[in-house]
Parts: structure tokens; sequence; C-alpha cells
């Protein structure tokens, strides 16, 4: 799960720029029912439904920033995997950021369907920018407040309770 209001922007740039499905500007994105706040809010619901009777653990992109190994570690003992700290360590390593764009940017991907139609558009990589709270670039206050009020509206009980436990809450 990922901060909504970053998610949106994310979709905006995925939809436009590396796959071509949307011409238009943001504002326009996060209106639409089949790309932005409606759609986004359905897939939310689609799946948080069932939290309360499935055993699960809903890894946050938030706490991936902050901090990667306790997560990964969180998500191991939630599989009841060993955890082999020097392993983790690598696989942290080697799934840093910087490191994940420059191996897009060098070498693509080998399915046809994560390659982007741009060349290498910062906007269109996969790996475009990383960084957490950066919606505030692209949406105003305006759009914040849409999204807001839209998710009151769209997003079932479960979804706004699993927002507020993962303090992603709008």
């Amino acid at each position: 799960m990922r901060d909504i209001f970053d998610t949106l922007v994310s979709c905006y740039f995925q939809a436009k720029n590396r796959l071509g499905q949307y011409p238009y500007d943001i504002k326009s994105f996060i209106r639409e029912a089949d790309f932005g706040v409606p759609r986004l809010a359905g897939y939310i619901n689609s799946w948080s439904a069932g939290l309360d009777t499935t055993p699960h653990l809903v890894l946050v992109y938030e706490q991936m920033h902050k901090d990667a190994k306790l997560t990964i570690a969180n998500l191991l003992e939630f599989i009841k995997a060993d955890l082999d700290e020097s392993v983790l360590e690598k696989a942290i390593q080697a799934s840093d950021f910087q490191r994940m764009k420059k191996i897009e940017v060098d070498k693509g991907f080998p399915n046809p369907d994560l390659k982007t139609n741009t060349g290498v558009d910062n906007n269109a990589l996969r790996a475009r920018e990383g960084k957490v709270g950066n919606y505030t670039e692209y949406l105003d206050s305006k759009d914040i407040k849409y999204i807001k009020r839209t998710c009151d509206r769209l997003l079932n009980a479960q979804s706004k309770k699993m927002l507020n436990e993962l303090e992603l809450a709008l």
C-alpha cells in the first residue's frame, strides 16, 4: 500500500508517459473514473474487504523507505521464513532505488509489457522518483480536497480502517 496522493501521481505518469493511455493533464486524470480516484478507491475496496477474515500483512511503501530492513524482517516473520541478516542486507542493497533505476535505463525489462514507450524519459520510468510525499509538486489544494472528499465518499469502512491503521489516513 502507498499513500493515495503519491499513488495517483505515479499512476498518472504511468498512464500518460509510460503506456500512452492518457493524453490529458493530472487534474483531469485524478477525476477520470477509468483512471483516477474512483478507480483507485474501487481497487482498494476490492481487496480490503477481506482483511478482517484473512490473515494478512499489508506492506507500506512509506515504511519501506523509512526502514526497509525492519519491513522485510516483518514480512519474513509473517510468512514464517528464516531471517538471514547477511542475505537480507545484500537484498536491500541490490534493490536500492537508484540501482533499480540505472538497471531500467541501461537494460530495460525483458517483458515487453514493462518496457517504456518513450525511451529514457524519467517520467516514463517505473523507477521514476521514489520519493515520499512528492505529490505536492503535482497536486494543488483543490486537487487534494477533491481526492479527500472522493475517497471519503467511495472508500468502504474497511478501507478507511486499514488506511488509518497504516497511518495513511486522508
